[in-house]
């Protein structure tokens, strides 16, 4: 669950601006659009056995949150807004998968290579 926190931290990226880096509006809609993304596959979960099918594709969609996370963290460019409709959608998705009996664990274990990623960076 802290990955999920942290991902709808994520949600309130303002982004970085340096030359030839991706400007704040781009990164912002590069993060909805992955956001936009996992919530619609959450969105088509509904067993034990859609969630297995649906690990590989969580899997990446939080990889890609965390490497763009990671990338706003090393400018130190994060700024928190108020939360916004999609990020009200992915937590209730959330809340609604885990109560799948088992989801829980299929889900922290997509979850865990975003989060080892996390972890190894804050530890340098």
């Amino acid at each position: 669950m802290k990955l999920a926190q942290t991902l709808l931290l994520f949600l309130a990226v303002v982004g970085m601006s340096s030359c030839g880096d991706p400007s704040p509006e781009t990164l912002r809609r590069r993060g909805d659009r992955v956001l936009e993304a996992l919530v619609e596959e959450l969105e088509c979960i509904s067993s034990k056995e859609t969630l297995v099918a649906s690990q590989p594709q969580l899997k990446e969609y939080f990889l890609n949150l965390s490497k763009i996370l990671l990338e706003l963290e090393a400018r130190d460019e994060l700024q928190e807004v108020p939360e916004n409709p999609l990020g009200k959608r992915l937590k209730a998705e959330m809340a609604r998968v885990y109560q799948i009996d088992g989801a829980r664990e299929l889900v922290e274990a997509a979850q865990e290579p975003a989060r080892l990623a996390l972890e190894l960076d804050r530890r340098r």
